[in-house]
């Protein structure tokens, strides 16, 4: 089942112990409006944290025409839809430093692998929406409830469970063997 927005908090409301909503699309209710205000700001936390392989895009960057005053020799604009860098290539060659929305280098080109804002809730892993609602019902348990106690409660269970979420997205792909290694092992 495509996870919706509504189901995600539904879920957080859960944790909760609070009565689910039927949508949080035009919010009239405390708890839709609060679900409402925290959903944008948990998702793109959750994003950032952790580099999700259904985030993750790769991109050549497009020079600006605009050079830095000082330090490096090129800047490169970053995409609307960034949310945190994961790589650079030859980043092992060239420094670089993210300032003011660009990625500013000596490097001739610039091609990264970096975390986009995905909107589209039925895109989300399971682990992530999962992950997502465990961070909304902590980021929303004072303002829904009033219960410090709980608001601790559940940023102590997001703590327990982040890792794990974190596991089961890292098995869905394979890392390069390292060949060097390799060598060293032959001799």
């Amino acid at each position: 089942m495509a996870n919706s927005i509504t189901s995600i908090c539904n879920v957080a409301l859960a944790l909760l112990g609070e009565d689910l909503i039927l949508t949080i699309e035009n919010p009239t209710t405390k708890v839709q409006k609060t679900c409402n205000l925290f959903y944008q700001r948990a998702r793109n936390a959750v994003l950032a944290i952790y580099p999700w392989n259904f985030a993750t895009k790769r991109l050549t960057l497009q020079q600006s025409v605009t050079t830095p005053v000082y330090g490096y020799l090129y800047a490169y604009p970053l995409p609307a839809d960034y949310i945190k860098l994961q790589d650079m290539q030859d980043s092992d060659l060239y420094a670089y430093e993210i300032e003011s929305g660009s990625i500013v280098t000596d490097a001739a080109t610039c091609k990264i692998k970096y975390t986009y804002e995905v909107t589209d809730s039925g895109s989300f892993s399971e682990a992530f929406s999962m992950l997502l609602s465990h961070r909304l019902a902590a980021m929303m348990a004072i303002a829904i409830t009033g219960k410090r106690t709980l608001a601790a409660d559940m940023w102590q269970l997001y703590d327990q469970v982040e890792i794990q979420f974190f596991s089961v997205d890292s098995q869905e792909g394979a890392a390069i063997a390292d060949t060097e290694d390799d060598l060293i092992n032959v001799r």
